[in-house]
């Protein structure tokens, strides 16, 4: 029976004392089919020489140094096989690696790509960690886990293994993909499930110049930098049908703590990091917009991709970052959370900073209204048990704790349109001081009239 070929993709950069190791382990599989690929990525040092003493038994292309993503484009290009998969010139494998990943595959026809667990090894090829996954707490998702990679990679290029067949969604690898197997993963992702095995498949070698393994401080960093434009990305060009609110906002979080990050160590302000052109920036008052309006309509589930969308494209824009926090407790499903306050006819909005900041507001109300009006006055943003204790007694103080005193209610919630969510019903109207509380008296004193 003919078995599938696997072509193994080496890329190569100056990686002499290992390189020889790791294409061995990959002559020496015990899946009968398998094309090997070397791509030397411009070496400097013997790389070239050690790759030519393997003869006709792999193939070499050399080509200028271009970086990891693009020798993976140029073996993508170059490969055969049915089957598709990694190995780092400083990693290394077991003889059954290919076969069980191959085995995987064969028996999962749904799955575009299956991976596996890692074992990370010193300089000497020692045992450091037994399994990644144990040893991180990293759970072995499969099915469709697009939503779950928004956060971050979880699949290592030397663990899995993708179909050839999905080959056109991967290939090449755009400059803005920040490590090729996040990128092979998102866009397998989108359109077949994932299979995790429970086997180590590939051995890991920690030298301290790896690219993303244990890297803190200024290469952490870096890191963040590389990744920025590829989360920007992710959280605003993907169907957000594939993900949950929960997710996206997730990735989202994520993405905004390395933007702080990189603000930080170029002591630049966030919205200077990525700044979007005009075009992204009608983009994204258009999504913010969109997510306003789906709230009001269907509420959160449908605003959240919009405005996901809205916040990413524009680092350090606030507003659509703050409904977001605002809708965190129904994203996440709060499980204890209260039932929104009931209100009168007439809900009329004041963020809680205004009431502290001029008490008189309060104090306008409580002389204007009584419990006979069909109007709530609705303080907003309302979040700390302190700030909760003081708005009570600065009520009382003016006579709101009265049975017959106006309407006053409190929120957690900031943004207007948040709280309208939050209460099942559109606002009547914000009042920000107690000038505003005397207009709005003297307005509906004047509505019979006017209807006269």
């Amino acid at each position: 029976m003919t078995v599938p070929t696997v072509s193994v993709i080496i890329p190569c950069f100056n990686y002499e004392r290992w390189v020889a190791g790791a294409v061995r382990s990959a002559l020496d599989q015990d899946w009968p089919a398998i094309e090997v690929i070397a791509v030397d990525d411009g070496s400097t040092d013997r790389t070239p020489e050690i790759l030519a003493s393997f003869g006709d038994a792999i193939r070499v292309i050399r080509r200028p140094n271009g970086g990891l993503n693009a020798a993976t484009s140029t073996g993508l290009e170059a490969a055969t096989g049915e089957f598709l998969t990694f190995l780092d010139a400083d990693d290394e494998w077991g003889p059954d690696r290919c076969r069980l990943l191959a085995e995987a595959l064969i028996a999962a026809p749904n799955a575009g790509l299956v991976y596996g667990d890692m074992e990370i090894i010193d300089t000497q090829g020692r045992t450091r960690v037994a399994s990644f996954r144990e040893d991180q707490g990293i759970d072995a998702v499969g099915g469709r886990v697009l939503g779950r990679l928004l956060a971050g990679n979880f699949i290592s290029a030397g663990s899995l293994m993708v179909r050839s067949s999905l080959r056109s969604r991967f290939h090449p690898i755009p400059d803005f993909a920040a490590w090729q197997d996040w990128w092979i993963a998102t866009r397998v992702a989108e359109v077949a499930d994932v299979l995790p095995i429970d086997a180590v498949v590939n051995r890991y070698r920690d030298h301290g110049g790896n690219m993303n393994l244990g890297v803190s401080g200024p290469a952490f960093v870096e890191l963040c930098r590389t990744e920025l434009a590829f989360r920007r990305w992710l959280l605003t060009a993907l169907d957000p049908a594939h993900a949950t609110a929960k997710e996206l906002v997730t990735g989202l979080v994520v993405y905004d703590s390395q933007l702080n990050r990189v603000a930080n160590a170029d002591n630049r302000p966030v919205r200077e990091i990525g700044a979007p052109n005009e075009e992204e920036r009608a983009r994204a008052g258009a999504a913010f917009a969109e997510g306003l309006s789906a709230l009001a309509a269907h509420g959160v589930e449908r605003a959240v991709p919009a405005l996901v969308v809205a916040a990413a494209l524009v680092p350090g824009w606030v507003e659509p970052r703050l409904v977001l926090d605002d809708l965190l407790p129904e994203i996440t499903g709060e499980p204890e959370r209260e039932a929104a306050p009931a209100t009168r006819g007439l809900a009329i909005a004041v963020s809680a900073a205004a009431v502290f900041r001029e008490p008189a507001l309060l104090e306008a109300w409580a002389r204007t209204f009584s419990g006979r009006d069909d109007i709530t006055l609705v303080v907003t943003g309302v979040r700390e048990p302190r700030y909760v204790d003081a708005l009570v007694a600065l009520a009382a103080s003016y006579g709101l704790d009265r049975l017959d005193a106006a309407d006053v209610v409190a929120v957690e919630e900031r943004h207007l349109a948040a709280v309208s969510a939050r209460l099942g019903r559109p606002l009547s109207a914000a009042v920000g001081d107690a000038a505003d509380v005397a207009a709005l008296a003297e307005a509906l004193a004047a509505v019979p009239a006017a209807a006269a």
